[in-house]
C-alpha cells in the first residue's frame, strides 16, 4: 500500500460506508503503484493531453438515480458548469435557521460521486479535471464541498486535481504525497450512492464553512428497500482559500453519521 493510499484510508476512515445491494461507498482512489490501464457563460479551457476532460458540451439522454429523481448526463465526463443567474445578496452567514438551497440545482452523471451544479451559486468553470467558480456564499461552500468529496472517488488524474486543486495544503499532506503517481481508474461502484438528498450549515463565517450532506440510502442491510427512510450524514470543512473554497482532509474535518433517522433543519437541494 502506498504512501498516498495510506494517508487517505487513515484520513477518512470515517467516512468509508459499504451498502448492501445497489449502493457501495468505498475508499477514494488516490492509489500510488497500482496497475491501471460566477460569470453568464462557463468558460471551458481546451482539455491536457491525457485529461479526463474531454472538452465536450451539451448533454446526453438524462437517467435516474436510485431514489427516482433526475440525473443529467453531460457530454463531458468531469461535468458541465451552467449559465449563472442573479440571485439576492447571500454573503452572510446565518445559522439559526435553514439556509436557503442554491437555485437551479442539477444532480450530473460524472466520473466519481454524483456531481451537484447550481445556477446561481456556481460552479462556473472547469480548471482541469474538476469543476471550480463557486460562490462565496454558504451555498457555494456546500456545492464545493460534495464535489470535493466525489472527485476523490474519481479516476486517478481526477483524484490528483481534486487533491492539488481543491484541497486545503498542508506541509504534512504534501511531504506524505510527494513523488506518488495517480494511475487508479475510480471505483465505478461508487456512482451508485446517490447524490445527498440535503444539506446543512453547521457554523460558518465568510471564510469557513462546517456542512453536512444526508445521503438517504433505501437499501437496508439484508438488500431490502427501506420502508422508512434512513440518511447517512457526511460532514467536510471548508476554507476559503486563494479565491476558491478548499476542504480539508483531515480526521477532525471530515466524519460520517450512520443511520440517521431525523434530518429536521437540513435543507433539501432545490433541483431543476
Amino acid at each position: 500500500m502506498t504512501r498516498t493510499r495510506t494517508l487517505i484510508v487513515a484520513a477518512v476512515a470515517v467516512l468509508v460506508l459499504v451498502i448492501v445491494g445497489a449502493i457501495a461507498f468505498v475508499v477514494p482512489n488516490l492509489r500510488g503503484d497500482d496497475t491501471a490501464a460566477p460569470p453568464a457563460t462557463p468558460t471551458t479551457p481546451a482539455p491536457a493531453p491525457g485529461s479526463i476532460d474531454n472538452g465536450s458540451s451539451g448533454f446526453g439522454t438524462p437517467t435516474v438515480d436510485i431514489l427516482g429523481r433526475k440525473v443529467t448526463v453531460p457530454n463531458n465526463p468531469v461535468g458541465s458548469p451552467l449559465p449563472q443567474q442573479a440571485t439576492e445578496d447571500r454573503t452572510g452567514c446565518d445559522v439559526a435557521g435553514p439556509v436557503p438551497s442554491p437555485g437551479g440545482v442539477q444532480i450530473q452523471q460524472t466520473v466519481g460521486l454524483p456531481t451537484l451544479v447550481s445556477a446561481t451559486d456556481g460552479p462556473t468553470r472547469i480548471d482541469g479535471n474538476v469543476l471550480t467558480g463557486y460562490s462565496r456564499t454558504p451555498q457555494g461552500a456546500a456545492l464545493a464541498g460534495w464535489n470535493w468529496i466525489g472527485r476523490l472517488y474519481g479516476p486517478g488524474p481526477v483524484a490528483k486535481d481534486a487533491y492539488d486543486k481543491l484541497t486545503v495544503s498542508t506541509p504534512e499532506l504534501d511531504a506524505l504525497v510527494d513523488g506518488d503517481s495517480w494511475t487508479g481508474n475510480g471505483f465505478g461502484a461508487a456512482q451508485s450512492l446517490p447524490a445527498p438528498e440535503a444539506f446543512r450549515i453547521v457554523s460558518c463565517t465568510d471564510d469557513f464553512a462546517s456542512v453536512e450532506y444526508a445521503i438517504n440510502i433505501p437499501i437496508d442491510d439484508n438488500g431490502q428497500r427501506r420502508t422508512t427512510p434512513v440518511w447517512q450524514v457526511m460532514r467536510a470543512a471548508l476554507f476559503h482559500d486563494g479565491g476558491e473554497w478548499r476542504a480539508r482532509l483531515d480526521n477532525r474535518s471530515v466524519s460520517a453519521t450512520t443511520d440517521v433517522t431525523s434530518i429536521a433543519g437540513s435543507t433539501p437541494w432545490a433541483l431543476s
